[in-house]
């Protein structure tokens, strides 16, 4: 638990997987552990001026109603993503109920009811407004990257500073702060589309045109002139990674397939993986990872996959089933 709040060198994290694949409890043990560590960080509250001791009731048990601790394990779980779906996902007549605000933690990193990904960089603030029209995000202030999940039906909508980015499959982020919004597209395309401008003192309002942006393009908006000429700027490769170099850390997946797990890797660093075969990319992953330990990821793919890798002429590494590996 130190080392991995401190974050793994390559060959720790090696060692990690390592440890995580001798026994299918190993995973499980480690999530109790880290539960029991959140519960130490209510020692917080002591204050020692007070008392020499910590108040008696700060790390008792909280009583659970006897009906809890009468559910099956498998009941349990089932009721408690019943309520956190309720909780995330409220749907009332077609109208959004907001979320109450939230503040993210560093390498905030949240699934949302859709199946959608949401990274918060630290001090990002955000609401949550999800109908059965629409999915919308409320941008309070800060910088986030979404990767969406397509549903022609429902666009997702992330609004910030008055300006909506509007996408329906798609990976793009958007940075709120300092008077000005930036929108950058990763992978696929969004409409960004500026607030309604008032004409002079009267009510009629003129609706302003939308910009387009395509993958690997940016825009920036003044909030004081949303509604002024907008210059597109297509990044390169390294500029877009530098962009998003704040999600570099660790990487935690539940049941991903290595195509999704690669393609959000790649996203963040020079070196690329390529997968060269469909069952590789089929196959699914659960696990912590770094983002910038591209070596120990490959090096899990070879031994634990049943992958081998090789180097393209661009210096890519080239992943394919290893020739008589059994491993699905």
């Amino acid at each position: 638990m130190s080392r991995l709040d401190r974050g793994l060198s390559p060959a720790e994290q090696d060692d990690f997987f390592v440890w995580l694949a001798a026994h299918p409890d190993h995973a499980s043990r480690l999530e109790q552990c880290r539960r029991r560590w959140r519960r130490l960080d209510q020692l917080a509250d002591w204050r020692p001026e007070f008392g020499v001791e910590p108040n008696p009731d700060l790390l008792a048990p909280q009583k659970r109603p006897a009906w809890r601790r009468l559910l099956a394990p498998s009941l349990l779980a089932a009721a408690c993503i019943a309520m956190a779906a309720t909780a995330w996902f409220r749907v009332d007549a077609g109208r959004n109920e907001p979320v109450a605000a939230v503040m993210a933690k560093p390498e905030d990193r949240r699934i949302l009811p859709d199946e959608s990904v949401m990274k918060l960089h630290d001090g990002a603030v955000h609401t949550l407004l999800f109908s059965r029209s629409e999915r919308r995000i409320r941008l309070e202030r800060g910088e986030a990257f979404f990767i969406v999940t397509k549903d022609p039906a429902r666009p997702f909508v992330v609004e910030a500073g008055g300006v909506t980015v509007r996408a329906v499959g798609t990976a793009f982020n958007v940075r709120l702060g300092g008077g000005q919004l930036d929108v950058l597209v990763a992978h696929g395309s969004v409409e960004v589309v500026p607030p309604l401008e008032r004409i002079g003192d009267s009510a009629v309002t003129l609706t302003p045109d939308p910009t387009v942006l395509g993958a690997s393009q940016r825009v920036s908006l003044s909030l004081a002139t949303p509604n002024a000429a907008r210059r597109i700027a297509t990044l390169t490769r390294r500029e877009i990674q530098q962009t998003l170099a704040w999600q570099h850390g660790l990487m935690t997946f539940q049941d991903k397939p290595l195509a999704e797990i690669v393609e959000e890797l790649n996203r963040l660093n020079d070196l690329q993986l390529v997968l060269m075969d469909d069952t590789l990319a089929a196959m699914r992953f659960s696990g912590t990872i770094r983002s910038d330990n591209l070596d120990g990821f490959v090096r899990l793919l070879e031994t634990s996959f049943g992958a081998e890798a090789a180097a393209d002429a661009t210096g890519d590494i080239q992943l394919r089933t290893r020739v008589g590996s059994l491993r699905q």
